[in-house]
């Protein structure tokens, strides 16, 4: 009896139980092995998994005529999971997310209400007769999986802002294929649809990972060159300015504290020029020091905002760049602005280091 329902265990679920297993043993999308992104991707999956084990084994204690303290623990996990695991797959998509303390309030309310499950009926008890009863509190899971369905989409279009829409599609369709699948089951249409939805969900977002790397500079984690040269070519008659931007003093710190420290400083660059780049910028590192980005937005004085933003985020990091900007019209050719742009940045570098070596003179 027992090896019969774990054989119909595994082809019920195989599909789900076949793409976890892959996905559990898939290197770290990036070198790095404390990437957290793969390692909540791993958790996401491991939680999926558990939740297909729990339904199965809380449908084995649901079958008695009684009772029993196990069917309330195992129902409690599952309550717990199952929005759990949307909040996880969102995060790992969306990581700067994390250190958000709102983003877990609602998992934290549905685990303080479906542990009272223990000693009270609020959320759901079961009768005499080994029945279902569902408390006032019930829908709070369902409920809490929806808020997070729908801040999955919001997090997503926020965290990769800077990408382009064929880019952005396998996100989004992590999201819609979520929501989907969780109306799917609150409707009572179908078990199991959501564990499926989010393992696949974890698939394309591996696929999403591995076919950005080949766009993206792994240091600064920007587009890079190969990509800029791209997104011209799409964008050409979209794109209203050109900024380049460009490291003072790298070679220094690189001779005085080493080569790492330059590489954090320029990592700290990327991490600065991504959080401040909007729907209409994006940010590429084309050369050691050197960096571009493009912006779509029509407003001219925007472009000098997110310069001075820039500018003020790297003076509290203890880094100096220089820039130089031009508006593109329709009439420009985007490799002239670049030009201009670069000969506007070199002119302020060179003021920088005369500046500089007039105050070790005096």
């Amino acid at each position: 009896m027992f090896w019969d329902s774990v054989v119909d265990f595994i082809i019920t679920n195989y599909l789900t139980l076949s793409i976890s297993i892959g996905l559990l043993i898939l290197p770290s999308t990036k070198f790095s092995k404390k990437d957290r992104q793969d390692i909540v991707i791993k958790i996401t999956v491991a939680f999926t998994v558990l939740i297909a084990v729990f339904d199965k084994v809380e449908l084995y204690f649901a079958s008695l005529s009684y009772p029993t303290f196990w069917r309330v623990l195992f129902s409690v996990f599952n309550y717990i999971l199952r929005p759990g695991v949307i909040m996880l797959l969102g995060i790992a998509i969306a990581p700067s997310f994390m250190k958000k303390v709102w983003v877990y309030i609602p998992i934290g309310v549905d685990i303080a209400i479906f542990s009272t499950a223990f000693f009270s009926g609020i959320a759901f008890s079961y009768n005499v007769g080994n029945g279902f009863v569902r408390g006032p509190l019930g829908y709070v899971s369902a409920i809490v999986s929806v808020i997070y369905l729908a801040l999955n989409l919001f997090m997503i279009l926020y965290e990769h802002r800077g990408k382009m829409l064929d880019e952005l599609l396998p996100l989004l369709f992590i999201a819609a294929a979520g929501a989907v699948a969780g109306f799917l089951e609150l409707a009572g249409e179908g078990q199991n649809i959501l564990n499926g939805s989010i393992i696949i969900g974890c698939l394309f977002y591996h696929i999403f990972v591995f076919r950005m790397r080949s766009k993206t500079d792994l240091l600064t984690e920007l587009y890079n060159r190969q990509q800029l040269y791209s997104d011209i070519e799409k964008s050409r008659k979209s794109i209203k300015a050109v900024i380049s931007i460009d490291m003072n003093g790298l070679k220094k710190l690189n001779d005085s504290k080493g080569h790492s420290a330059g590489d954090n400083a320029l990592a700290k660059i990327g991490e600065i020029i991504r959080s401040n780049v909007s729907f209409y910028e994006r940010g590429y590192r084309i050369g050691g020091d050197e960096f571009v980005v493009i912006s779509k937005n029509p407003d001219a004085s925007s472009v000098v905002s997110f310069i001075n933003k820039v500018e003020g985020d790297l003076f509290d990091n203890g880094i100096s760049c220089s820039f130089g900007f031009v508006n593109v019209s329709e009439t420009d050719r985007i490799e002239d602005s670049l030009q201009n742009a670069d000969q506007m940045m070199y002119r302020e570098k060179q003021e920088y280091y005369e500046t500089s070596q007039s105050k070790i003179e005096n």
